[in-house]
């Protein structure tokens, strides 16, 4: 396929057609490509399959620490909270206790 093909109408990219973990991920290159100096993940991996979430947290939230980015993570999923560098837990949309601040050079 040339790169004439590729912008076809017949293989034209149909965004109602990629899953909402694509979807999820798509939006996440262009957020990388604005390169913003924060960056809000809402529940992100709730749709991306167990490899790629593990990837997410223990790869791109690392390399996004070395760009030195702030980085707010809002999920459910306790076996990715010792990649955070501060847990704060809320309640009825109030933040209620500051689990956990470790030592960022161990992270």
């Amino acid at each position: 396929m040339n790169i004439i093909d590729l912008f076809s109408a017949k293989n034209s990219f149909n965004y109602a057609e990629l899953s909402s973990g694509e979807k999820r991920r798509l939006a996440f290159v262009v957020a990388m490509l604005e390169d913003k100096p924060i960056y809000l993940f809402d529940e992100w991996t709730s749709d991306q399959d167990p490899t790629f979430t593990k990837f997410f947290y223990e790869n791109i939230l690392n390399d996004l620490r070395k760009q030195e980015k702030i980085i707010i993570v809002v999920t459910h999923d306790e076996r990715y909270f010792n990649c955070a560098d501060k847990i704060l837990k809320m309640e009825l949309g109030l933040i209620k206790t500051n689990i956990k601040q470790p030592d960022a050079t161990k992270l």
